[in-house]
């Protein structure tokens, strides 16, 4: 396995962001420790849920819009995925509890690698695809997906920049996947595997 070395300045960065969430937020206060192990664990499902309803409303006001919309969360996933992959061979991070002793670690988890964190790049993706298809309420997904990644932080799991390359990752496919397929695009509903008759 490859180990990419980072820049002596990236990673001090790194170490001061964790100070400064973990190390300020984590440990002090029950309520905010609560809050940080709920988000951190279940976050992304509260996220998916989110999106879930507004999949089941667009299924029954748009089913072709919708099932287009699937088609395209699924190939961005699929993308993010590949990608998580290859970075997390190329970079090997021990998790914050393991490598700084100073980390509050409010969560049980794992010694694999932290570099990018899961959890952000499915928050990522999640949340781009449901800001994208639905921009009204564009505010309360990326809201959600940041509060997903800054719990990670905060519950000592993973270092800042594990979970921003998490939100680049999945939120970029999003994105990528969006401008390539367009769902709201005439030409969209052509390849559809689905067509209005």
């Amino acid at each position: 396995m490859r180990v990419v070395p980072f820049d002596s300045t990236l990673i001090l960065m790194n170490d001061q962001l964790l100070d400064f969430v973990n190390g300020r937020l984590a440990g002090r206060w029950d309520l905010l420790d609560d809050q940080a192990v709920f988000w951190a664990k279940y976050g992304i499902f509260v996220l998916a849920a989110f999106a879930g309803v507004f999949g089941l409303r667009e299924l029954y006001r748009r089913p072709i819009r919708a099932v287009n919309m699937a088609l395209l969360v699924v190939a961005a996933a699929v993308i993010a995925m590949i990608v998580l992959s290859v970075s997390s061979g190329l970079v090997v991070e021990a998790r914050p509890f393991v490598s700084d002793r100073d980390t509050v670690q409010l969560l049980k988890h794992g010694k694999d690698n932290s570099f990018p964190s899961d959890h952000a790049t499915l928050a990522g993706l999640i949340a781009v695809a449901a800001a994208l298809a639905w921009p009204r309420w564009a505010a309360l997904f990326l809201g959600l997906g940041i509060v997903v990644g800054v719990s990670r932080v905060v519950a000592g799991v993973h270092y800042p920049g594990d979970v921003f390359a998490g939100w680049v990752i999945g939120g970029g496919a999003a994105a990528f996947g969006w401008l390539a397929l367009r769902p709201n695009a005439p030409r969209f509903s052509k390849i559809s595997l689905l067509r209005a008759h």
